[in-house]
């Protein structure tokens, strides 16, 4: 369903609208992620400040379970 309307909307807008859904999907996916229980690893940023940007609370991998 999501794809038809994606086409759609690519179609319509000669594929400008996939600027806009391009940042829809990675929000989707970013949530569907941290709600299958992954945690962020390795960031470039501290974790609370990336959360705070992105308005997601990311939730961090401890030290301790880190492979060396």
């Amino acid at each position: 369903m999501a794809a038809i309307v994606i086409g759609l909307a690519g179609a319509l807008t000669w594929g400008l609208s996939g600027l806009v859904f391009a940042f829809i999907y990675n929000r989707w996916h970013l949530n569907r992620l941290i709600g299958e229980g992954f945690k962020v690893a390795n960031a470039s940023h501290d974790v609370t400040y990336l959360g705070q940007r992105l308005r997601v609370a990311l939730p961090a991998a401890e030290a301790s379970a880190l492979p060396a």
